[in-house]
């Protein structure tokens, strides 16, 4: 529930508790129990990728609950409400560096950032007005990729 309160840190340390407890597997998929239950498999795998990315009310959030022991990255395959899908979302430094959203439905994308942002698709800059503080929205089209990059201030 942490990151759902976008409290990365407090994610982190609630994943380092489970670890603690002796009742989880490294690889995050099983616990040590009798009664393995796979609604607490997932619930974990989920509150790891809600780290990374949230797609509350319509809209997808890029790193709403980093946890600042995890200062660089990457993840990919993540799948947002709305028909889209976020492959190389990167960090440094705890700054969003990128990322490319794949639009499987040609939804508008409203997109939150904690980061100023721009759209591309190609080499060509996507209009992504800012509606609300923070959140962009941009038109899509089906199957197409739309790479996300900080906007230089």
């Amino acid at each position: 529930m942490r990151d759902r309160l976008q409290d990365g840190d407090g994610a982190w340390t609630n994943l380092l508790d489970l670890y603690k407890s002796g009742t989880v597997a490294t690889n995050l998929v099983y616990s040590y129990i009798p009664n393995r239950q796979m609604d607490c498999t997932f619930g974990r795998l989920s509150g790891i990728a809600c780290m990374f990315l949230q797609c509350p009310r319509g809209e997808v959030i890029l790193l709403p609950a980093l946890p600042t022991q995890l200062p660089n990255g990457m993840v990919s395959g993540l799948c947002a409400s709305g028909g889209f899908e976020v492959d190389n979302l990167t960090w440094t430094n705890g700054q969003f560096t990128g990322a490319t959203i794949l639009s499987k439905a040609g939804n508008v994308c409203n997109l939150r950032s904690k980061w100023p942002i721009i759209v591309m698709q190609g080499s060509n800059v996507v209009s992504a007005p800012m509606v609300l503080p923070g959140l962009y929205q941009f038109a899509t089209t089906a199957g197409s990729n739309y790479t996300i990059l900080p906007a230089t201030i």
